[in-house]
Parts: structure tokens; C-alpha cells; sequence
């Protein structure tokens, strides 16, 4: 993969859109009826590999996303837990607060995940 070293040797005009490997800018590059992008790195995708490869990482976010509601309110559970055992039932009552918003947060992401987007390979 060849890198763009200088600005004047920039391929077509940058585009809105960041590298998905190396989040660089990627350039817009038109040849005749197909539309490219490039950064300056290298990486090189057509419009729908460009499009696919930005579904593919915006659900692997979601995912991650939903693993950290469900990990966060896990870990509020467990200090309210603790808090409870040691009679200290206002911090108790903040840590069930804080786990039961991120689970409804976590099952409103699930529930979307699971039943309303269309990734292409979900």
C-alpha cells in the first residue's frame, strides 16, 4: 500500500468521511460512474465497501456499547450489595438507581441490536 506523503499529491477532494482502519480523512475520487475513496495512508474502498466496512464497525460499537451497560450496571448491583451489608442504605439506593438505568439503557440497545437495524450481516 503505497502513502500519500505530500498535500499536493492528495487524490480528488477530501470527503466527510474518516479512514475506517486509520480514521485518516478519506479523499473522494470519481472515475466515470464509480465512486472511490482513499486516505492518505493507502486504504482504498469503493462507495459500498466504504459503506459495508462503516455498518460493520457502527454495529461491533453498538455491541460494545451494550456489553458496558450490561457490565456497568452489574458492577452498581454489586456495590449496592455491599453498601446494603454494611447498612449504608442511601448509597445502596444510588447504586440500584445507577444499575437499573443502565440495564433499561441496555435492553432499550438490545432491543434495537436484535430487532430494528438491518446491518448486512446481522
Amino acid at each position: 500500500m503505497a502513502s500519500i506523503e505530500r498535500e499536493e499529491q492528495h487524490p480528488g477532494k477530501p470527503s466527510l468521511y474518516s479512514c475506517p482502519e486509520c480514521q485518516g480523512v478519506l479523499w473522494e475520487l470519481e472515475d466515470e460512474d464509480l465512486l472511490r475513496f482513499r486516505c492518505r495512508i493507502g486504504h482504498a474502498y469503493t462507495a459500498d465497501a466504504l459503506e459495508l466496512k462503516q455498518s460493520e464497525q457502527l454495529e461491533q460499537a453498538l455491541w460494545t456499547a451494550l456489553r458496558s451497560l450490561e457490565e456497568s450496571a452489574a458492577l452498581h448491583r454489586r456495590f449496592a450489595q455491599r453498601a446494603l451489608a454494611r447498612r449504608h442504605e442511601r448509597v445502596a439506593a444510588m447504586h440500584t438507581e445507577n444499575g437499573d438505568s443502565q440495564e433499561k439503557s441496555a435492553h432499550v440497545l438490545r432491543d434495537l441490536l436484535l430487532n430494528s437495524l438491518n446491518f448486512p450481516n446481522a
